[in-house]
């Protein structure tokens, strides 16, 4: 919840870690697609940053994990 306090208040985006934040707070929560879009946001607000090579591994590993997600919910909604 502090994560989402942050965000709110970093309106203009001085802090771009926090979207890194909040992309492994949703990754926990297995809300992968929510998490994806918070490392590519990351890693727009934050293109020089000492982590990138890290972070696009993890935005790989949350867009894998989303398209799974999202295979396994159609298959359920089939049967």
């Amino acid at each position: 919840e502090d994560g989402l306090a942050a965000e709110k208040l970093d309106v203009q985006h001085q802090y771009p870690q926090i979207e890194k934040l909040m992309g492994t707070i949703y990754s926990e929560r297995h809300r992968y697609a929510d998490a994806a879009d918070k490392f590519r946001s990351y890693l727009m607000l934050a293109p020089d940053a000492d982590d990138v090579a890290y972070t696009r591994q993890q935005l790989a590993d949350m867009e894998a994990l989303a398209a799974e997600s999202s295979r396994i919910a159609q298959k359920k909604a089939q049967q």
